[in-house]
């Protein structure tokens, strides 16, 4: 999603993007698609691979790492003088030193910092207290935009009105969205934790993605719920968001929409590569940490609601200081990344 998003940056500086995906489970080829965007797909990994994947975020590529940059190399020898952006926990210096000699520019997108790159540029933009945490991991001309002020947020929410708007602290709108997967099924959790609240004053916005592999269970539970609304991969997404005044949901790239629009929240955390930014977030108070979905049960989660529910002034608290993380700034923000992907 976000390198869709950068892609729709470039487009508008008359710069095309083409993707190049893997067939794996779930990802978003189509999507990428019907944006207008070129996507070069890898052919899907071989039921019984000849060769060791490897362990830990390795084995996400599907296939060796050699094989991963030997098929790119192919597809980027065919382009005249490509600049590249990669956006995969898989990838380092390694695939990187491989693909470089086909290239004019290598721009890296990470935010976990336990490996070394090979590469011009290096966006990160979680929130980390912990200042540069690349120095000896990237090479000394790289160029490194580090911080949520850097995030890749899609143009919407820069023209939603209410993004500007005072919250004081008073809840009558929530939003649940656990993003595009959910593969733990936290929505259900979530929603059977607001309707034990008994609060028929707060209406809830339930968002879910087209390949969330729960989405009927989840529409007949909204169903039964009189002030739920349902909604299926959605585009206006700001929109929603910017008439809520308390979401549930998790450490993903959505973190940075909610900080944006001023959105306290109630986050779990999906994958080990969230748990460090969720822990650092709820620390600065702009969220509140609800351990890992996989583990949280609905009764704690109510429990955990209701605490909010009876502090507006923590709400508006950490409504402002999501703001502040994000740097209150306007679109114009992103233009150093883009001049220096396209210098």
């Amino acid at each position: 999603m976000r390198c869709l998003t950068l892609a729709q940056y470039l487009r508008l500086k008359s710069i095309e993007s083409s993707f190049i995906c893997r067939e794996l489970p779930g990802h978003l080829m189509d999507m990428v698609r019907d944006e207008g965007f070129e996507v070069i797909a890898l052919p899907a990994p071989a039921k019984k691979p000849d060769q060791p994947l490897g362990c830990g975020y390795l084995a996400w590529l599907g296939v060796p790492i050699a094989t991963d940059a030997a098929e790119t190399v192919q597809i980027l020898k065919k382009r005249s003088q490509p600049r590249l952006v990669v956006d995969s926990y898989a990838l380092d210096v390694e695939w990187e030193n491989e693909v470089r000699a086909c290239i004019t520019r290598l721009m890296v997108i990470d935010d976990l910092a336990n490996r070394p790159h090979n590469c011009d540029i290096l966006l990160d933009q979680n929130y980390s207290p912990s200042g540069d945490r690349y120095n000896g991991l990237v090479p000394p001309h790289c160029v490194k935009f580090m911080g949520p002020q850097w995030a890749l947020l899609r143009e919407q929410f820069y023209r939603v009105p209410s993004r500007s708007r005072t919250r004081d602290g008073s809840i009558r709108r929530l939003l649940v969205f656990l993003g595009a997967i959910d593969s733990n099924n936290g929505t259900e959790k979530a929603l059977q934790a607001i309707r034990s609240l008994n609060r028929p004053d707060i209406t809830v916005d339930v968002v879910v993605g087209q390949k969330n592999l729960f989405k009927n269970q989840v529409r007949e539970l909204v169903k039964g719920m009189k002030n739920a609304v349902y909604h299926e991969q959605i585009s206006n997404m700001a929109e929603i968001l910017g008439g809520c005044d308390l979401a549930i949901g998790s450490g993903g790239t959505h973190t940075w929409e909610r900080c944006f629009m001023g959105v306290p929240a109630i986050v779990g955390i999906l994958a080990e590569n969230q748990r460090e930014l969720v822990e650092n977030l709820a620390a600065t108070g702009a969220i509140w940490n609800a351990g890992w979905w996989k583990e949280i049960r609905s009764d704690a989660l109510a429990q955990l609601l209701r605490i909010v529910l009876e502090e507006p002034t923590l709400v508006k608290a950490a409504s402002i200081k999501g703001q502040e993380i994000m740097g209150f700034r306007d679109q114009s923000g992103l233009q150093g990344l883009i001049d220096a992907i396209i210098a």
